[in-house]
């Protein structure tokens, strides 16, 4: 990076960074004797272990062809200060040549290689910038030893980078690496060890030596993994035998690349313990005592894990509940724990308990059976089927809470029956206090239709009694998401979130759930869970349970815009199964008697208003000679409502009284249509049974799936049809008679916007399957008719 000559006739002149060639030597026309040196930047090779290191130049010229020796020696710093008389101290000699080049065909110019290995050496162990190498003849009184270098000479290395210090660090037991008293215990002896390494050098492989020993003791063995690329992962497993149960295991491991061996790593231990507690727990519960019937589903209770000695072998316990997930709770100083229970279902219930020592050792397991009586019934419902007033009112037993309709809240038509229309900042509806208490298990639900995403919006809730709510079931624009989020009293938010967005304009059932025993929140959507968050601080909310909003910052807030309906609260945490039937049940949409046996409409019965049309090929006829009914000739003029009563990709169920009068074709009892097909279509398929089918898409040629009769329908036969679709199971199901007869599953449907059609379908753009029969007391569902009602249908 620098260089300079030094003149002894010139003692104070500095030749710094010279533009001339480099003398070495006494020359004798002058009387001069030239010395140079040269500052060399080392830093590249700092920490490196240094094989090998060659200092060339490019000698010019010489005396005479003689070869005379010159030295290569290791100096002081050098500046633009220095000069014969400030030259640096001559440190040591690293190397001598003898050399003559003299740029004649005797002795041509050419390179000149002297072994500099010692002296970079020390500047890649000490880290120095540089290293200052001088050049000066053996003998400065023969003229012979007078050469001319370059004055750009260099240093060529070979060197290793030693392998870096392990990294990553760890074992297949995910405990820390540590020593002394505060080493992890684990339970398997033959732990498989991990460690990362890096060689620095590109395209160089490295080893790993793991070494396993008695603490403080005796090396027990080791392991050196093969070769692998740098900074990956290495390993070795401890094999069996080499310790035993009761033993502390102390291990280390470093790098090895074949030339040099990294450093060891720190040392990690490892207490081993391979016995399992022997204690068998106890267990008791004055709210669900052993082998009795008591308390409810859904309603916490407290159980006491034992047996209370200290000098029992274990550090917590581990329990589940009618084979859920296991959950570990840690013993206290007194080897006992109280842990809460919800119990998930009514009849038996099993829990099971043992103790885990710190090894993660498990000991025999303690079952503990009781008996939870069925669910309560909730403690709020809100069906919104007031129509008129301020005041909707609430038909759980006790307490009775009405709401308060407040703003622009106002009614409308729900999912079934009436609903609350909540639209603007100020709309909503309260009670005079609290529905359920929120430090204990609670639920709550309703059918909510959102009309807009663009806002948060909260459709139900329960006011604290400072500034704050404590949940509330939203929907969250941020995240385009349905939640049920809880806020402590510290307002910290917590969210279970729903992992699709919602469809907007559609009557969705959302349910909430805090479960007091397992400390967490569920978000169901349709009865399905589909979220869950962990909620420990938990708090009683004392304010007003409220439709429409939610409390926070001392205000109601996140207006909900759109349409509630149904709303229930429970003073525990309902079970799934529960919350699936409740989501299921099925709401009348759409009902045509047929009954009226003049003119050309038909009334929906459902209050719906969704009024139907006879077209040129239905006419009134009756049912056993008693009940009117419609008839159809076989044409494309069947029966058809104003609107589409459903939404069929949602679940939904028909049914109806059909009598086909020829089964040579496919004959359609009712269908729903959408742009180019029908969405489903209740029909006896052509010579062959009653089916219930839907199609796979609104497009041309969509295939269809059938749920069908095992045998073939019979002309003339009055016969009562039900069909249902579950959207969660994705399950078809056909009923004849009130009896089940198909099912068929993986059945995916889409959502047909046009009206409901009586007697006929359509299939790519066209009237299809015209009825050839009577058709009469059809009803369409928003829901799933469960095998009794459509038991009882049949009996309509």
């Amino acid at each position: 990076t620098a260089w300079t000559s030094v003149h002894k006739k010139f003692p104070t002149t500095s030749y710094w960074n010279a533009n001339d060639i480099a003398r070495v030597g006494y020359e004798s026309d002058e009387g001069n004797t030239n010395r140079s040196l040269f500052l060399l930047n080392t830093t590249p090779i700092n920490g490196k272990r240094i094989l090998r290191a060659t200092f060339r130049a490019y000698e010019t010229h010489s005396w005479s062809c003689s070869a005379r020796p010159v030295e290569l020696w290791l100096t002081g710093p050098i500046s633009a200060a220095t000069t014969w008389n400030t030259q640096p101290a001559w440190m040591r000699k690293i190397s001598t040549i003898s050399v003559a080049k003299k740029a004649n065909p005797s002795c041509p110019a050419g390179g000149v290689e002297m072994d500099a290995t010692s002296a970079v050496v020390d500047a890649a162990r000490n880290n120095w910038t540089g290293i200052t190498l001088g050049l000066r003849a053996t003998s400065e009184t023969d003229t012979n030893g007078w050469k001319k270098f370059q004055n750009n000479p260099s240093i060529g290395v070979d060197y290793n980078t030693v392998p870096g210090a392990a990294t990553s660090v760890a074992s297949d037991q995910g405990v820390p690496c540590v020593i002394g008293g505060s080493r992890p215990t684990i339970g398997d002896l033959t732990p498989t060890l991990y460690a990362r390494f890096s060689s620095g050098d590109t395209g160089q492989n490295v080893r790993a030596r793991f070494e396993w020993f008695i603490a403080n003791g005796a090396k027990v063995g080791e392991s050196v993994t093969p070769y692998q690329a740098s900074n990956t992962q290495f390993s070795a497993t401890v094999p069996a035998g080499a310790f035993a149960s009761g033993q502390v295991l102390s291990w280390h491991v470093r790098g090895e690349d074949g030339i040099d061996n990294g450093p060891f790593s720190s040392w990690c231990e490892y207490a081993l313990d391979s016995t399992g507690p022997t204690t068998v727990p106890s267990v008791t519960s004055t709210d669900y005592p052993e082998n009795g019937v008591a308390g409810e589903v859904g309603y916490d209770g407290a159980f006491a894990f034992g047996p209370g000695t200290t000098t029992a072998d274990y550090t917590k316990f581990e329990y589940t509940v009618n084979a859920g997930a296991p959950i570990i709770v840690t013993a206290d100083a007194a080897k006992a724990a109280t842990v809460t229970v919800t119990p998930d279902r009514s009849g038996p219930n099993i829990l099971q308990v043992r103790a885990v020592d710190a090894a993660n050792n498990k000991g025999p397991i303690r079952e503990y059976r009781f008996d939870a009586r069925d669910g309560g019934s909730p403690s709020g419902v809100w069906t919104l089927d007031d129509g008129e007033g301020q005041t909707a009112s609430d038909s759980a037993f006790d307490p009775v809470q009405p709401l308060t309709l407040a703003g622009t809240a106002s009614w409308a038509p729900g999912r079934d029956g009436g609903a609350l229309s909540l639209t603007g900042a100020t709309a909503t509806a309260a009670a005079s206090g609290p529905a359920v208490p929120t430090d204990r298990s609670f639920t709550v639900a309703a059918w909510v239709r959102l009309t807009s995403g663009s806002a948060f919006a909260a459709a139900a809730s329960q006011d604290g009694t400072g500034a704050n709510g404590n949940f509330a079931l939203m929907y969250s624009s941020s995240a385009n998401r349905w939640t049920f989020t809880t806020a402590d009293s510290a307002q910290v938010i917590t969210r279970a979130t729903a992992p699709t967005a919602p469809q907007l304009n559609v009557w969705t059932h959302l349910t909430g759930v805090y479960d007091e025993g397992a400390k967490q929140t569920y978000l169901y959507v349709n009865g399905t869970r589909v979220a869950t968050a962990s909620y420990t601080s938990t708090w009683n909310a004392a304010g007003a349970f409220r439709v429409g909003g939610f409390r926070w910052a001392g205000s109601t807030q996140n207006p909900w815009d759109g349409g509630v309906d149904d709303v229930r609260v429970w003073n525990r945490a309902v079970s799934a199964p529960e919350l699936r039937t409740l989501a299921d049940a099925a709401a009348l949409a759409g009902q045509w008697s047929l009954d009226e046996a003049t003119g050309i409409t038909t009334a929906d019965a459902s209050g719906n208003a969704n009024t139907g049309t006879l077209g040129s090929g239905a006419s009134w006829s009756n049912r056993d000679g008693v009940t009117p009914a419609v008839a159809f000739n076989g044409t494309a003029g069947g029966v058809t409502t104003v609107r589409a009563p459903i939404r069929t990709d949602q679940s939904f169920s028909v049914a109806a009284w059909a009598r086909v009068g020829s089964t040579a074709s496919v004959r359609t009892v009712a269908s729903q249509s959408g742009t180019r097909n029908s969405a489903f279509a209740l029909q006896s398929v052509g010579n062959g049974p009653w089916a219930f089918s839907v199609h796979a898409s609104d497009t041309d040629g969509a295939a269809s799936v059938r749920a069908q009769a095992p045998t073939p329908a019979a002309a003339g036969t009055w016969v009562h049809l039900v069909g249902t679709y579950d959207a969660t199971t994705r399950k078809l199901s056909l009923y004849v008679n009130g009896v089940l007869v198909d099912e068929e599953f993986s059945v995916t449907t889409w959502n047909a916007n046009g009206p409901l059609q009586i007697g006929l379908s359509k299939y790519n753009g066209a009237a299809n399957a015209p009825m050839l029969g009577d058709v009469d007391e059809l009803r369409v569902y928003a829901g799933i008719l469960t095998p009794v009602q459509a038991l009882d249908l049949s009996f309509t």
